[in-house]
């Protein structure tokens, strides 16, 4: 299935928090908040005073009135003026203007869901390193999982739909959003662009309903960036295939109930993709401790000791050309916006801070030196949003030979959020590197972003290749 704009219209009007969109002091609502108490996730009654109702029924703490209508902000946002409120960043170049309604409703409601349901979870579930399923079961909320798969279940959103959904969904957690992205843009995407009719319609539906979780298998502990060069190995025997080998920081694979996973065939040397189920004999995976980024993600180490799997599971596209490179070119992009969201995320923390921490009786937004860092950032951020945002646009045109434009993207937004973000630590001080104060866990999960899914050194030089016509790697 495709969401349909009226389908978005009533997903966004049953999940309405009417807190406003773009703001970092979102609202705490009544219906409670996710706390982490003995390794599960449970709703905690909130104070009914934060959520207090005026004479008119609305809410104290509404803000329904600033929320943008037709791409504009109802408030004035009194530039020049002193005594307004905080400008927090989308709003600030009315970002939402360059969107369409459908655009803005989906942008809005995932906003408002991980707000709402999310946000309070993360803390407790980032100190102990630990995935609670109750973060799958918030995932349903978004609606069918698939993001730009069409058919099956999936919803068949756009290039540039699903780029702003890892924008709104990193900005609150970027593990968060990891899982998700794994989960549809790498494991269901290589379901449907390398597989065979008989494997789309057995495994993306349920996948689409988060009944099956899927991870992606690579990275090899002696191959990243030279993915290429895997060593896994399969071998064909009757009614299937031997895979043997180890695969190394496999998100999602401590607990998924398959992993796409790609070895070389011994005799032809091609390069193939296994859809290898937990529970296949020879199969383990064993999470890896002591991250210091993306902590709730469950990354593993796996392990393929004479591991069977039968034919039936082997996908029928052979190589990372074609249609299977489209699945890591788009999932690259995913990446590059949420190394925007995180950005954001912190930014706005940051001035939320800055406006109500005070240090020698003054605000610290007061002080010249903190507006220049918050300024600073605030430039940066509004540039790799219109770089993700004209990447996605090229991408729904169907403009040909986009890895360069995907590689400077990825590049630049993690490099940039990274700058960034250490930019937003600083202006906290010491309550920079304490996680309560909102930047902190931005500041080590952007890390792990500016790594994976390419390098900023491979990436850039991915790109240079194409400005050049010359290659400067093998």
């Amino acid at each position: 299935m495709t969401w349909s704009d009226q389908e978005l219209s009533e997903f966004a009007a049953r999940d309405n928090t009417s807190s406003t969109m773009g703001r970092a002091g979102r609202n705490i609502r009544a219906e409670g908040r996710l706390v982490q108490l003995s390794g599960q996730v449970k709703r905690e009654p909130v104070d009914s005073t934060l959520c207090s109702k005026n004479s008119d029924g609305k809410s104290s703490n509404d803000n329904s009135s600033d929320e943008l209508q037709d791409g504009k902000p109802a408030a004035d946002m009194r530039h020049g003026k002193t005594g307004g409120g905080p400008i927090y960043a989308l709003d600030f170049m009315h970002f939402d203007s360059l969107l369409t309604p459908r655009e803005r409703t989906l942008r809005g409601r995932v906003q408002n869901i991980v707000s709402r349901y999310v946000e309070h979870a993360v803390l407790p579930l980032y100190e102990a390193a630990a995935f609670d399923s109750e973060l799958v079961e918030i995932c349903k909320k978004f609606g069918p999982a698939g993001l730009q798969i069409k058919g099956y279940g999936c919803p068949g959103l756009t290039h540039t739909e699903a780029i702003l959904m890892a924008v709104e969904m990193a900005r609150v957690d970027a593990s968060f959003s990891t899982f998700y992205l794994v989960h549809c843009g790498l494991a269901m995407q290589s379901i449907a662009v390398a597989g065979t009719q008989e494997q789309k319609a057995m495994w993306l539906p349920k996948m689409s309903r988060l009944e099956c979780i899927g991870s992606f298998g690579l990275t090899e502990p002696n191959h990243g960036s030279d993915a290429t060069g895997l060593r896994t190995s399969a071998k064909k025997v009757e009614g299937g295939w031997i895979l043997n080998g180890q695969k190394r920081w496999i998100g999602n694979a401590t607990f998924s109930d398959i992993v796409v996973v790609w070895a070389r065939d011994v005799h032809s040397e091609k390069i193939l993709g296994f859809i290898v189920e937990k529970d296949f004999p020879g199969f383990s995976a064993t999470k890896i401790e002591n991250k210091v980024s993306l902590r709730i993600v469950q990354n593993a180490d796996i392990v393929l000791k004479d591991c069977f799997v039968p034919d039936s599971h082997r996908l029928q596209h052979e190589g990372f050309s074609g249609a299977t490179a489209q699945v890591l070119e788009s999932s690259r992009a995913v990446v590059a916006a949420e190394c925007v969201g995180v950005l954001l995320g912190a930014y706005d923390n940051a001035l939320k801070y800055c406006t109500e921490r005070k240090q020698f009786g003054r605000e610290l937004a007061t002080f010249q030196l903190v507006q220049e860092r918050l300024m600073r950032v605030l430039g940066m951020l509004q540039g790799v949003l219109l770089l993700v945002l004209r990447l996605g646009r090229l991408m729904d045109e169907g403009k040909p030979h986009m890895m360069a434009h995907i590689a400077l993207a990825k590049a630049t937004c993690s490099r940039v959020a990274r700058e960034g973000i250490a930019l937003c630590r600083e202006v906290l001080g010491g309550n920079g590197i304490v996680t309560d104060f909102g930047v902190a866990k931005f500041h080590a999960d952007i890390e792990a972003l500016y790594t994976y899914e390419g390098t900023y050194d491979i990436n850039m030089l991915i790109a240079g290749r194409a400005v050049t016509g010359r290659s400067a790697f093998k």
